[in-house]
């Protein structure tokens, strides 16, 4: 995995910002399409059309939550970045 050896190596030195942010981002749509791809495919990517055991359900069954949930966590913190980032100001409440 290429993105994750980019944001060992680069960190977030302002100097190299950019690379770590489109970095971090890629690896996080990569990983949240292999869940959904996954998923999909341990539903409808069997070869014969043969029952699912109850074991391959309940799989499938928390495969599908923790996406949900797994995107739904991404979402709000993207969302909180993007707050924070508008409405930050310099300094803060508390002086250091």
């Amino acid at each position: 995995c290429w993105v994750c050896l980019v944001l060992f190596c680069v960190g977030c030195v302002w100097l190299f910002f950019g690379i770590h942010e489109k970095s971090f981002v890629t690896f996080i749509c990569a990983s949240e399409l292999n869940m959904l791809i996954s998923s999909i495919l341990l539903k409808k990517g069997r070869i014969t059309k043969t029952v699912m055991t109850k074991l391959e359900i309940r799989s499938l069954k928390y495969k599908i939550y923790f996406t949900v949930f797994n995107m739904t966590s991404f979402a709000i913190a993207g969302y909180c970045f993007l707050r924070h980032n508008a409405y930050c100001e310099s300094g803060g409440l508390y002086k250091i």
